[in-house]
């Protein structure tokens, strides 16, 4: 069988995306909007906590600069607690929701790809289930830390050799690390779209990714061009470039996965 190449997949998502532009630039546009509307509230509501902990400078320290904005307001203890309560709260729900709408582009562009796209609700119903979204969230958490944990032992490195082209040396042998981790879990939300419990996720796409790392590797470097001359076009250019990568990454997916024959080995079926 055929394998898919970085080049055919990009061909084939600039083809989808010119079938029906308006439809594409609509569905990210509104979900970004989406998503430029909680960053924005959530970053309100951070300045009226910073400002509320100035103005009562007497229980959080000297931050004279922001005090004068309240004059006298005073809150007790308890009352700044149930702040920081709240905002976490409201963090947590921005987190979710942002979490929801990347999964939800996901499943848009697998539909697109796959001709079974019917409405925005079906796109819902379809791919965000609670499971799904407790998954991606916990997966983003085990691979946030795990780039942490990996800096670790090089950070111990530089103490012991605190020099300029060590510390350059640690920082390039991560970001080697991250991007190899991140080539072979390209597919894991797409695995988890489609059905597969978090683990089966992981080790699928770690098994799946193996013969493409080279295709992946160049679709990464295809992505950067692509977002660089949207950026030159007028910056406009982005907003179309944008579902193009998302198109891309989907037919990739689509048919070095869906369609092998190795998926059948697997005794999985797609949840549809």
């Amino acid at each position: 069988m055929k394998k898919i190449t970085a080049f055919e997949a990009f061909s084939q998502a600039w083809n989808l995306f010119w079938k029906n532009p308006l439809q594409h630039l609509g569905v990210f546009l509104l979900i970004n909007f989406v998503f430029f509307i909680l960053v924005f509230i959530l970053s309100m509501v951070n300045l009226f906590f910073r400002v509320l902990i100035g103005a009562n400078q007497g229980i959080f320290g000297n931050v004279n600069r922001f005090g004068n904005d309240f004059g006298d307001l005073q809150l007790s203890v308890t009352s700044m607690i149930l702040f920081i309560i709240l905002i976490f709260v409201i963090e947590v729900i921005v987190q979710i929701v942002i979490y929801i709408g990347t999964l939800y582009l996901h499943g848009y562009v697998l539909d697109v790809v796959r001709n079974q796209y019917e409405s925005l609700g079906k796109v819902f119903s379809r791919y965000i289930k609670v499971k799904t979204v407790l998954y991606y969230f916990v997966y983003s958490i085990i691979f946030s830390l795990t780039a942490f944990v990996l800096l670790i032992p090089l950070a111990l490195v530089l103490l012991v050799v605190p020099t300029e082209s060590m510390m350059i040396s640690v920082l390039i042998l991560w970001g080697l690390l991250m991007i190899y981790l991140a080539v072979r879990l390209m597919f894991v939300i797409f695995f988890l779209l489609d059905g597969y419990d978090f683990s089966d996720a992981i080790r699928l796409s770690w098994e799946k990714t193996k013969p493409y790392i080279g295709e992946i590797l160049i679709m990464g470097i295809l992505t950067i061009l692509l977002a660089i001359a949207g950026l030159l076009a007028f910056i406009v250019g982005i907003f179309f470039a944008i579902p193009i990568v998302y198109l891309a990454y989907a037919y990739f997916y689509n048919e070095a996965v869906v369609h092998s024959t190795s998926l059948v080995e697997d005794n999985t079926p797609l949840e549809q």
